[in-house]
């Protein structure tokens, strides 16, 4: 099976390229490669792995629209005119909204709140238009993801642990769901075997709080605990003033997969704690 994979430089394609056995990978740079550039032949699946990624400070809203939308629908429609077969779109479990006291499902009314999650969503509902027999669409929503060269939040978790000082992530009871890379480059690999098409919710098999998350990462680097719990003013200032961190640090955002782990008879080959070790975050 020939398959394209766009996004092949990020750190989830760059995982992907390492260890998806079961498929010839193309590379394409969608930067570089103007899509009517793009040579479709032999190709049988295309994975969609770039995008606009969520970032904190934000980016101009028709930027996100671009390329995570018009871009992705674009090669979606390039791709079924030259007869591929099967379209893989990473999508994000962030569609959902922020937080949530109940797991989301595949039920669950989506409640994008931000541009990252608008553009994800809207092109989502534009590839299912574009849905057939002949040209098969699968979504995946997935949470966090983490892994090998991550950015981001738990990249900046991890410079903080490697200074080596007390963090106040002491006594935080929450749950939420995460995905190692390798859980989903197993899962990409599971739609491709069996051909399969839908939307999946996918996610490491239990949650984690955020306290679980940073020991296990300090024990990586040190073997050692180093948290203390934040005052409740603190905790409250943090609440008013710095919202989104607050939801990040507090709140449970928690994903229930198995009806997708059901349909494609699919099963974690990592638990989180080895997906942490697998990580090497401390690795120079």
């Amino acid at each position: 099976m020939r398959i394209l994979v766009t996004g092949s430089s990020g750190f989830v394609g760059q995982y992907l390229r390492d260890h998806l056995k079961s498929a010839e990978q193309i590379p394409v740079s969608l930067q570089h490669t103007a899509i009517e550039n793009i040579s479709f032949e032999r190709i049988h699946a295309i994975v969609h792995l770039a995008g606009i990624a969520h970032r904190m400070q934000g980016a101009p809203e028709d930027l996100y629209f671009k390329i995570n939308c018009d871009q992705t629908c674009a090669l979606a429609m390039a791709a079924k005119k030259n007869g591929v077969k099967q379209f893989i779109f990473l999508s994000t479990a962030k569609i959902f909204g922020e937080q949530s006291n109940q797991s989301f499902t595949l039920a669950s009314i989506p409640n994008p709140n931000d541009d990252y999650s608008r553009s994800k969503y809207l092109a989502e509902q534009k590839l299912l238009a574009l849905a057939t027999e002949d040209f098969k669409i699968a979504i995946i929503r997935p949470p966090v993801i983490y892994g090998p060269n991550v950015k981001g939040n738990i990249q900046s978790l991890v410079e903080l642990i490697k200074k080596n000082i007390l963090l106040p992530f002491k006594g935080i009871d929450n749950r939420r769901s995460v995905l190692f890379v390798g859980n989903l480059t197993a899962f990409v690999e599971k739609i491709l075997e069996k051909n399969s098409q839908g939307v999946f919710l996918v996610a490491d098999d239990k949650p984690i709080s955020t306290t679980q998350l940073v020991e296990w990462m300090q024990q990586e680097y040190s073997n050692k605990s180093r948290l203390i719990q934040i005052p409740s003013f603190l905790k409250m200032l943090i609440k008013i003033f710095l919202t989104k961190h607050y939801v990040r640090l507090f709140s449970n955002f928690e994903m229930d997969t198995k009806d997708s782990f059901a349909a494609l008879d699919f099963k974690s080959p990592f638990t989180t704690r080895e997906g942490i070790t697998h990580s090497n975050f401390f690795v120079k």
